[in-house]
């Protein structure tokens, strides 16, 4: 399979005509651009697209990259956010306007890189910038943090750590944290049931979520908290696969925004207990977009305290201050 850099970009979502009219004129515009410098598109969907060239084309996608960081609409409405990675591809269109067409693991990092970065932000792939940054730096660019990076001029000002600036050491897992709140919500309880189930996992009580575990599956109520609970109960038994599936599965059975952030966030915890760092930073920043998109303040609140902790337990503290200062600012804006 070829190796290739992939751009992701995405957009705000449209919530009406005008907005619609909006988004699909500016990603319209980034296609002749991108085709100018020889990319071609690879994956098209509501509000993103992304672009592939060959791996010895650095300048031509980091060029088109960079049109985030100057792109605003003529009514000053917000840029893309991009995110860039690189690896092998394989096609999924055959001949015609669909021959691009291509799936991967880069177009999986670089569609998460593009969800976290903000309006008009370029995150690169930390091993992507890790293997060329000789490259990077000589064609004008510098990457700020650790393992996501995020791609600025060489000749802007440096600026602290990016939020996204965590890598947990594979060699140390972090523990489970029982005072992450898994269930970010809109957190504050809405009703008994969400309530008990809440204090039941932060105090790790297995035999209280098993009852309410068996309640819920006879009254068929609160599908998503049944899945969710059910999971945490399999990962306080040890069987970390079971866990991992159930709460994955509930990540796929939701679509609205703040039930994705609910779930993405319970099961970055569980990535994160079963020692999988990197995929637990790339579930908790997926949670927050899906909280930012629902303009949910108590779910941002908890997935960026997640964030903060996941950093601190790593060793990196400038990143867990930035995560910390983000929470408290979403704690502010809360409504009573």
């Amino acid at each position: 399979m070829p190796l290739r850099i992939v751009i992701s970009f995405r957009g705000a979502l449209a919530l009406d005509a005008e907005g619609g009219a909006r988004y699909l004129e500016r990603a319209l515009t980034t296609k002749k651009r991108a085709e100018a410098h020889g990319a071609t598109l690879c994956a098209w969907s509501a509000w993103s697209f992304g672009f592939a060239l060959d791996h010895d084309e650095l300048e031509e996608a980091l060029t088109l990259a960079s049109i985030a960081l100057e792109d605003t609409g003529p009514d000053g409405s917000p840029g893309l956010g991009v995110g860039v990675a690189e690896g092998e591809m394989s096609a999924v269109g055959e001949r015609g306007s669909l021959a691009g067409l291509a799936w991967g693991l880069p177009l999986v990092t670089a569609g998460a890189l593009s969800r976290a970065a903000g309006a008009g932000e370029v995150l690169i792939d930390g091993e992507l910038f890790a293997r060329r940054a000789a490259e990077i730096e000589a064609l004008g660019f510098r990457g700020e943090g650790e393992h996501i990076k995020r791609l600025v001029p060489a000749s802007s000002p440096t600026t602290s750590a990016a939020p996204s600036a965590v890598r947990l050491p594979a060699s140390e897992p972090p523990p489970f944290v029982p005072d992450v709140e898994p269930l970010p919500t809109s957190l504050r309880p809405i009703d008994p049931v969400t309530e008990m189930a809440k204090r039941a996992l932060l105090q790790g009580d297995v035999r209280a979520l098993e009852q309410l575990i068996a309640e819920l599956r006879e009254s068929g109520e609160h599908a998503d908290l049944f899945e969710r609970m059910s999971g945490f109960v399999a990962l306080r038994r040890g069987a970390t696969a079971d866990a991992l599936r159930r709460l994955r599965s509930a990540t796929e059975a939701v679509k609205e925004p703040s039930q994705q952030a609910r779930a993405r966030l319970a099961y970055g915890v569980a990535l994160a207990s079963a020692g999988r760092s990197e995929s637990a930073l790339l579930e908790a920043l997926e949670a927050l977009s899906r909280a930012r998109e629902a303009q949910d303040p108590h779910g941002e609140h908890a997935c960026a305290l997640f964030l903060a902790r996941l950093s601190a337990a790593a060793g990196h503290p400038e990143a867990a201050s930035v995560w910390a200062r983000i929470a408290a600012n979403a704690e502010g804006s809360r409504p009573d």
